[in-house]
Protein backbone atom coordinates (compact mmCIF):
# COMPACT_ATOMS: atom_id res chain seq x y z
CA UNK A 1 0.00 0.00 0.00
CA UNK A 2 2.59 2.57 1.06
CA UNK A 3 4.99 1.72 -1.75
CA UNK A 4 2.21 2.31 -4.27
CA UNK A 5 1.33 5.59 -2.57
CA UNK A 6 4.89 6.93 -2.71
CA UNK A 7 5.35 5.85 -6.31
CA UNK A 8 2.11 7.68 -7.11
CA UNK A 9 3.29 10.80 -5.27
CA UNK A 10 6.40 10.94 -7.42
CA UNK A 11 4.38 10.26 -10.57
CA UNK A 12 2.27 13.28 -9.58
CA UNK A 13 5.43 15.31 -9.02
CA UNK A 14 6.79 14.57 -12.51
CA UNK A 15 3.38 15.18 -14.09
CA UNK A 16 2.99 18.56 -12.35
CA UNK A 17 6.54 19.58 -13.24
CA UNK A 18 5.88 18.83 -16.91
CA UNK A 19 2.60 20.77 -16.84
CA UNK A 20 4.33 23.80 -15.36
CA UNK A 21 6.80 23.76 -18.24
CA UNK A 22 3.89 24.32 -20.65
CA UNK A 23 3.44 27.77 -19.13
CA UNK A 24 7.16 28.50 -18.70
CA UNK A 25 7.73 27.78 -22.40
CA UNK A 26 5.57 30.81 -23.17
CA UNK A 27 7.97 33.18 -21.41
CA UNK A 28 10.42 35.19 -23.44
CA UNK A 29 14.10 34.84 -22.61
CA UNK A 30 14.12 38.12 -20.67
CA UNK A 31 11.05 37.07 -18.64
CA UNK A 32 12.61 33.67 -17.90
CA UNK A 33 15.65 35.24 -16.26
CA UNK A 34 14.07 38.48 -14.97
CA UNK A 35 14.43 39.27 -11.28
CA UNK A 36 11.22 38.41 -9.45
CA UNK A 37 9.92 38.43 -5.93
CA UNK A 38 9.33 34.94 -4.60
CA UNK A 39 11.06 31.69 -5.29
CA UNK A 40 14.77 31.94 -5.87
CA UNK A 41 14.72 35.33 -7.56
CA UNK A 42 13.66 34.37 -11.10
CA UNK A 43 11.84 31.61 -12.91
CA UNK A 44 15.20 30.32 -14.19
CA UNK A 45 16.77 30.27 -10.73
CA UNK A 46 13.73 28.61 -9.15
CA UNK A 47 13.63 25.86 -11.79
CA UNK A 48 17.38 25.27 -11.40
CA UNK A 49 16.93 25.06 -7.62
CA UNK A 50 14.11 22.56 -8.01
CA UNK A 51 16.07 20.41 -10.44
CA UNK A 52 19.11 20.39 -8.20
CA UNK A 53 17.15 19.65 -5.04
CA UNK A 54 15.37 16.71 -6.66
CA UNK A 55 18.73 15.19 -7.59
CA UNK A 56 20.37 15.97 -4.23
CA UNK A 57 17.68 14.10 -2.34
CA UNK A 58 18.00 11.03 -4.54
CA UNK A 59 21.77 11.15 -4.16
CA UNK A 60 21.32 11.31 -0.38
CA UNK A 61 19.14 8.21 -0.50
CA UNK A 62 22.01 6.51 -2.34
CA UNK A 63 24.56 7.62 0.26
CA UNK A 64 26.06 10.77 -1.26
CA UNK A 65 25.76 14.29 0.15
CA UNK A 66 26.25 17.27 -2.15
CA UNK A 67 28.13 20.26 -0.81
CA UNK A 68 26.38 22.88 -2.97
CA UNK A 69 23.08 23.59 -4.73
CA UNK A 70 22.75 24.25 -8.44
CA UNK A 71 21.90 27.75 -9.61
CA UNK A 72 20.68 29.18 -12.89
CA UNK A 73 24.22 29.35 -14.30
CA UNK A 74 24.41 25.55 -14.04
CA UNK A 75 21.18 25.16 -16.02
CA UNK A 76 21.04 28.38 -18.02
CA UNK A 77 18.16 27.51 -20.37
CA UNK A 78 14.80 25.84 -20.03
CA UNK A 79 16.05 23.13 -22.40
CA UNK A 80 18.98 22.45 -20.05
CA UNK A 81 16.60 22.24 -17.07
CA UNK A 82 14.32 19.85 -18.97
CA UNK A 83 17.21 17.61 -19.96
CA UNK A 84 18.50 17.53 -16.39
CA UNK A 85 14.97 16.85 -15.09
CA UNK A 86 14.46 13.95 -17.51
CA UNK A 87 17.77 12.39 -16.49
CA UNK A 88 16.91 12.79 -12.82
CA UNK A 89 13.43 11.34 -13.39
CA UNK A 90 14.97 8.25 -15.01
CA UNK A 91 17.17 7.78 -11.94
CA UNK A 92 14.14 8.16 -9.66
CA UNK A 93 12.15 5.67 -11.77
CA UNK A 94 14.91 3.06 -11.50
CA UNK A 95 15.01 3.58 -7.76
CA UNK A 96 11.21 3.45 -7.40
CA UNK A 97 11.15 0.10 -9.24
CA UNK A 98 13.10 -1.35 -6.30
CA UNK A 99 11.18 0.45 -3.54
CA UNK A 100 9.94 -1.70 -0.65
CA UNK A 101 8.14 -1.04 2.63
CA UNK A 102 11.42 -1.65 4.47
CA UNK A 103 13.21 0.85 2.24
CA UNK A 104 10.57 3.50 2.94
CA UNK A 105 11.28 3.12 6.66
CA UNK A 106 15.07 3.18 6.26
CA UNK A 107 16.85 6.10 7.87
CA UNK A 108 19.10 7.99 5.48
CA UNK A 109 22.13 9.67 7.05
CA UNK A 110 23.27 12.74 5.13
CA UNK A 111 24.86 16.13 5.51
CA UNK A 112 23.11 19.27 4.27
CA UNK A 113 24.81 21.71 1.92
CA UNK A 114 25.58 23.80 5.01
CA UNK A 115 27.30 20.87 6.70
CA UNK A 116 24.63 19.85 9.21
CA UNK A 117 24.16 16.09 9.68
CA UNK A 118 20.68 14.55 9.77
CA UNK A 119 18.95 11.19 9.52
CA UNK A 120 15.59 11.14 7.70
CA UNK A 121 13.45 8.23 6.51
CA UNK A 122 13.09 7.57 2.79
CA UNK A 123 9.32 8.10 3.16
CA UNK A 124 9.88 11.55 4.64
CA UNK A 125 12.44 12.41 1.96
CA UNK A 126 10.02 11.52 -0.84
CA UNK A 127 7.27 13.50 0.88
CA UNK A 128 9.64 16.46 1.15
CA UNK A 129 10.67 16.27 -2.51
CA UNK A 130 7.03 16.46 -3.60
CA UNK A 131 6.03 19.15 -1.09
CA UNK A 132 9.11 21.28 -1.77
CA UNK A 133 8.43 21.18 -5.49
CA UNK A 134 4.77 22.09 -4.94
CA UNK A 135 5.84 25.23 -3.08
CA UNK A 136 8.14 26.37 -5.88
CA UNK A 137 5.73 25.40 -8.67
CA UNK A 138 3.17 27.65 -6.99
CA UNK A 139 5.68 30.52 -6.89
CA UNK A 140 6.40 30.09 -10.61
CA UNK A 141 2.67 29.79 -11.37
CA UNK A 142 2.13 33.15 -9.65
CA UNK A 143 4.86 34.71 -11.82
CA UNK A 144 3.23 33.25 -14.93
CA UNK A 145 -0.15 34.60 -13.89
CA UNK A 146 1.37 38.04 -13.27
CA UNK A 147 2.77 37.91 -16.82
CA UNK A 148 -0.72 37.00 -18.16
CA UNK A 149 0.48 33.53 -19.15
CA UNK A 150 -1.98 30.69 -18.67
CA UNK A 151 -0.74 27.35 -17.44
CA UNK A 152 -2.46 24.02 -16.91
CA UNK A 153 -3.68 23.17 -13.44
CA UNK A 154 -1.27 21.20 -11.28
CA UNK A 155 -3.54 20.00 -8.48
CA UNK A 156 -3.25 16.46 -7.19
CA UNK A 157 -6.92 15.82 -7.92
CA UNK A 158 -6.40 16.69 -11.60
CA UNK A 159 -3.57 14.16 -11.71
CA UNK A 160 -5.77 11.55 -10.03
CA UNK A 161 -8.59 12.16 -12.48
CA UNK A 162 -6.32 12.04 -15.50
CA UNK A 163 -4.51 8.93 -14.38
CA UNK A 164 -7.53 7.02 -13.06
CA UNK A 165 -7.39 4.64 -16.01
CA UNK A 166 -3.61 4.25 -15.68
CA UNK A 167 -2.47 1.57 -13.25
CA UNK A 168 -0.07 2.77 -10.56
Amino acid sequence: MFVTHFRSLLRFHFWARDRLVVGVQQLGAAQYTAAATGGWGSVAATLAHLAGAERIWLDRIHGSSASALLDERDLATLAAVQSYDQDTEQHWQRYLATLTEAELARGVAYTTTTGTPFVTSVADIITHVVNHATEHRAQIAMLLTAADIAHPGMDVILFVRESAATPV
